[in-house]
């Protein structure tokens, strides 16, 4: 019962329950539109034989009409039904209609073929707000739950699509969710045929669940951080795409989508069209972006941008962040507040594909998305800096402090990986070069260890110039230098590798360092048999060094040259030289000539 309003969304409702002398009438309504309701219950009864008037809440647009009733209704047993919270207010309108607390008579109002049950659905919108159900209909009168707002205004809901102005009406006019869902769950146990709600549209019995679980994950309490604007469906735009910007962020740790997240979000809100973030690093500002895939490149801060990097919290306005870059292109810089800090560290730049005004909403959004960037980019920096120090120490423990290159333990895992490749038949042969500089104790003795700690970090450095990305290279100890590479029989000889790290280093450049000396190594090289263990090849690799030393130092060979007339084993450690040889090699040093394009091509430095 009502008037309908042209163009108003917030349509009121009053209800009547017929039962003779004991009728009951539901949220009169407001004085403006009193005569209509007034006129449509005597269709139906006289006002004579309505006994109870029911309020659910104080509001005026349901009970302003009240004064106008206490002087219509002359029977001495008429009463307003209410909680005694809606009565303390509405005692106020100097009514000598009495009351008729709800909570007093065990929340009932038996009637004439039915009892009225009342259930409190405390702070719904008010304090002491209830709402009424009729066990013999099924029809839960709800009053402001379940009200929409309705701009094509219908006496009963068609379908799902009215959900949408309940949640506007819910979202504003509700305090929380929590209480919502509260108010919901004392409704779930009652046998609801339909809803009859003060605003909106009578629901069905098959929309009255479908109603109920929505409602239940409707997120009120608008005003709490939209208080800008009197748009209710822009205010809830924002304040949706706020949330989703804070869910994004607990769900999703992989920056580029995150960013991607809160572009297609705020989209709805503003006219986003990518952003950039600035974040501080150790060593300057790290850019991270969808150019560079957010990878995170190296960068300076562009002129225009510079006010807003390190600016404090104090001096910054978010009105003053609506900007155009150089060609003209609207922006906003938005400095992101470590939590540690009351300065900017990083920066986020929002590109907008149109200007737009730096009003009160805007302005909200820009505080309210500040907070999801600035948690994600600190978490960013954070994460990226803990890597940058775990590849740190995990450098520390896998290489050599002074050379950088890999040290003992790391290699047997790493030449393992290499040796299972070749068991496979993946990637090649296994190809161990043992490096040693000649004479190195002469170095230390004449020059110092500090020179020769210069001569190893040199050397070092060429040879990493030299083998390939996928080489590796180890200090086995003192200046012996181990490395493994996987040899395809047509591309290179097996020793081409060690040859040309020889060349690189007695092509060093030491000047006054050693007084002009060059330096020189020995190199032995061998080829992994199939399934022959690490040990074993590298003993063979070993004892082709000592060859190459014992032949004159300063070349390389091959362990292969050496099978016919092989060196005594190698006394203890299977990784280590021998220090002795037993029985002269057959044939002299001339079994041990390298072949001559190996054969030192000077005099001078090698004995």
């Amino acid at each position: 019962m009502g008037e309908l309003l042209e163009g108003d969304e917030f349509q009121c409702h009053a209800y009547l329950v017929e039962q003779g002398d004991e009728s009951v009438l539901i949220d009169a309504g407001a004085a403006p539109s009193f005569r209509h309701v007034l006129a449509k219950v005597e269709e139906v009864v006289p006002l004579a034989s309505i006994r109870w008037f029911v309020v659910h809440h104080p509001d005026p647009d349901i009970t302003g009409c009240l004064p106008l009733l206490d002087q219509l209704v002359t029977r001495p047993d008429a009463a307003v039904v209410t909680h005694w919270r809606a009565e303390a207010l509405l005692k106020h309108y100097g009514l000598d209609l009495p009351f008729w607390r709800v909570e007093e008579h065990g929340w009932a109002l038996p009637l004439e073929d039915r009892t009225l049950q009342f259930v409190l659905t405390p702070y719904l919108h008010f304090p002491g707000a209830f709402v009424t159900f009729d066990p013999a209909s099924g029809t839960l009168f709800s009053s402001d739950l379940f009200g929409a707002f309705t701009p094509e205004p219908r006496l009963h809901v068609q379908d799902e699509r009215y959900f949408e102005g309940m949640r506007l009406f819910h979202e504003h006019y509700m305090p929380s969710q929590e209480i919502l869902q509260h108010g919901l769950a004392e409704l779930e146990p009652l046998p609801i045929q339909r809803i009859a709600p003060q605003h909106g549209g009578v629901i069905p019995e098959a929309l009255v669940r479908p109603a109920m679980a929505f409602l239940d994950k409707v997120e009120c309490g608008l005003y709490l951080s939209s208080k800008h604007d009197h748009d209710v469906r822009r205010m809830s735009a924002v304040n949706r795409a706020l949330r989703q910007a804070v869910r994004l962020l607990t769900v999703t740790h992989q920056l580029p989508e995150l960013v991607q997240g809160l572009t297609e979000i705020v989209q709805d809100v503003l006219p986003v069209r990518d952003i950039q973030l600035y974040g501080s690093w150790a060593d300057g500002l790290m850019l991270l972006d969808s150019a560079t895939r957010f990878r995170g490149v190296p960068a300076a801060l562009p002129n225009h941008l510079a006010p807003w990097m390190g600016i404090c919290r104090d001096r910054w306005s978010p009105a003053t962040s609506f900007i155009t870059d150089p060609e003209g292109a609207p922006l906003v810089a938005l400095p992101l507040f470590s939590m540690e800090g009351e300065c900017a560290r990083h920066l986020a730049v929002l590109e907008l594909s149109a200007p737009i005004e730096a009003d009160a909403l805007a302005v909200h959004i820009l505080e309210e998305l500040s907070t999801p960037l600035e948690v994600a980019l600190d978490r960013e920096m954070l994460l990226r800096e803990v890597q940058q120090r775990r590849q740190e120490l995990y450098e520390l423990a896998t290489r050599d402090a002074l050379t950088g290159l890999y040290n003992r333990h790391y290699f047997h895992g790493a030449a393992a990986r290499m040796a299972a490749l070749q068991d496979r038949g993946r990637g090649g042969t296994l190809v161990v070069s043992m490096l040693d500089i000649d004479r190195f104790k002469d170095i230390n003795d004449t020059f110092g260890h500090a020179a020769g700690d210069i001569v190893l970090a040199r050397l070092a450095l060429a040879l990493q110039e030299t083998i390939r990305e996928e080489d590796l290279a180890v200090r086995m100890g003192g200046e012996e230098i181990a490395v493994f590479h996987l040899h395809h029989p047509h591309t290179d000889d097996e020793e081409e590798l060690a040859e040309r790290i020889r060349q690189a280093t007695e092509a060093l450049d030491f000047g006054p360092l050693l007084g002009g000396r060059k330096i020189t190594l020995s190199g032995g090289v061998a080829a992994r048999r199939p399934r022959e263990s690490l040990d074993s090849v590298l003993q063979r690799a070993d004892q082709a060094l000592y060859a190459a030393k014992q032949a004159g130092r300063n070349r390389v060979i091959v362990a292969a040259e050496l099978e016919a007339e092989p060196l005594p084993s190698a006394v203890g450690h299977p990784l280590r030289r021998p220090s002795q040889v037993g029985a002269p090699l057959r044939g002299g040093m001339a079994a041990l000539r390298p072949p001559s394009r190996f054969r030192v091509p000077r005099r001078g430095g090698v004995e």
